[in-house]
């Protein structure tokens, strides 16, 4: 049975963007579960306990057809030190899976990678990117898959969709790394930091 995950964001005791986390469970349903009716994430979310402070949690979500599993706990932002850029061509991570073997093969011991498919740059093992030339804020219009935050940016006109190239990485001088979880600016990947293999 396929299993696929929701990360969903829980501060100042609000749940953020349910409505398009909610969107990308019915679109998996549709496609894997289609004599299914979707899960109500709402509903779901109410049985369980939630934190009364205005800390950062990550609502983990396992599911099927059903649920499988809901986790909660307190997140913290990873500490990058250097992003390889690394080239995959055969990589299909349209929907939120629980299979992850693909990224933890191309990262190994790594801080992080951005995955090359095909000449084009899409994500990196956890999040969508964005890029900055000092003028506008651009993501590439090749994700491995559609975040929630980068759906809300877009929706927001704060970020742009363009096809940006390996070699248009040049034009850059920093990357955002953004999810769930993180907003723009709570990482951010200076141009020296970008290490292309």
């Amino acid at each position: 049975m396929y299993q696929f995950i929701e990360t969903i964001r829980y501060e100042n005791n609000k749940i953020i963007n349910l409505d398009l986390h909610q969107k990308r469970v019915n679109k998996v349903f549709k496609v894997f579960f289609p004599y299914n009716t979707p899960l109500n994430l709402e509903k779901e979310l109410k049985k369980i306990d939630k934190p009364d402070n205005k800390d950062r949690y990550k609502i983990r979500i396992v599911y099927s057809n059903e649920i499988i599993k809901i986790d909660i706990e307190k997140y913290r932002i990873k500490n990058i030190d250097k992003i390889f850029v690394i080239e995959c061509n055969n990589i299909d991570y349209k929907y939120k899976s629980v299979d992850r073997n693909i990224f933890n093969e191309l990262k190994k011991d790594k801080d992080e990678i951005i995955i090359v498919k095909n000449g084009y740059l899409t994500d990196t093992t956890y999040t969508n990117i964005v890029l900055s030339d000092r003028k506008k804020l651009i993501t590439p219009n090749t994700p491995l898959l559609e975040g929630t935050k980068r759906e809300e940016l877009l929706i927001k006109g704060i970020i742009i969709e363009e096809e940006i190239k390996l070699k248009d990485l040049k034009f850059f001088d920093k990357i955002f790394l953004i999810n769930s979880m993180l907003d723009l600016g709570d990482i951010v990947i200076d141009k020296n930091k970008i290490v292309i293999q």
